[in-house]
């Protein structure tokens, strides 16, 4: 027999993440109810609950936005280990069904923070490790975590020092770089050939949490001049997505919200 769950607990998650993909984060009680199509009254005592904690907070004129309970929990847990506790498998299988050496990346001090690297190919070497950091502005992965940045977060970025070219392929005015993030993300994909290592060229892919968000940037690094980029590309989305699930906890999926408020 399976051990039953607390509708309470699920809805109150089912909430908080309501206002985790809200347009500005907060939301009025009203407005939550009627995005999670349940009755005020339930929406108002739950509301009222996870504010009396901290996991939210009121605002002025009857709005509400997640708390500092959250912030404080929340700094206690390590992206960085969730996405290679999540990754390790997914990226393997993809380095070795494409040949490639496959990264996965995140944005740490404005450097880009290899957090997982998986050998495809061993007769083909690119020159980084796990742990180390490289300029973002140079790499595929980097691109995409810039491409996830504000456009204060990205000018402060690009005020931070000259980009230094690697190589003479190397991007390195800050005009030309904001066109390419720009198209970054149009695209969803980022691009660097030969940009960072002679010979090297690389495709990467956002990594989203649950609700939607980019945290981190997988990639696929190759030799220059391969014509597969679409399946390579569709390869990386497949494997981002899989990462993502692998990073959600999961409720009941049979339980919808009006459900879970009946259950609680």
């Amino acid at each position: 027999m399976a051990t039953p769950t607390n509708g309470s607990v699920q809805l109150g998650f089912s909430i908080l993440r309501q206002f985790a993909t809200s347009r500005g984060q907060d939301c009025t009680l009203t407005e939550v109810a009627r995005a999670m199509d349940l009755p005020v009254p339930t929406i108002h005592r739950f509301l009222k609950t996870l504010a009396g904690v901290g996991a939210l907070a009121a605002l002025p004129g009857g709005r509400y936005t997640l708390g500092p309970q959250l912030a404080d929990l929340g700094g206690l847990v390590r992206y960085e280990t969730l996405l290679e506790q999540s990754s390790n498998v997914i990226i393997e299988r993809l380095a070795h069904r494409l040949g490639v050496t496959a990264h996965l990346a995140v944005l740490e001090g404005g450097m880009t923070k290899i957090v997982a690297k998986k050998i495809g190919n061993p007769s083909f070497r690119v020159s980084t490790r796990v742990g180390a950091r490289y300029e973002p502005y140079c790499t595929a992965s980097g691109k995409m975590l810039l491409a996830a940045l504000s456009d204060l977060e990205l000018d402060d970025y690009l005020h931070a020092g000259a980009l230094v070219p690697l190589t003479e392929r190397t991007v390195a005015t800050s005009e030309a770089l904001v066109e390419i993030v720009a198209d970054v993300q149009r695209r969803g994909v980022a691009a660097d050939d030969e940009e960072f290592q002679s010979g090297v060229a690389c495709l990467a892919v956002a990594v989203r949490n649950s609700v939607g968000r980019p945290i981190a940037a997988l990639s696929a690094s190759f030799v220059a001049g391969r014509d597969d980029l679409g399946t390579i590309e569709a390869a990386l989305v497949e494997a981002s997505s899989s990462i993502t699930q692998g990073l959600v906890v999961h409720t009941n999926a049979a339980l919808r919200p009006r459900e879970l408020a009946k259950a609680s």
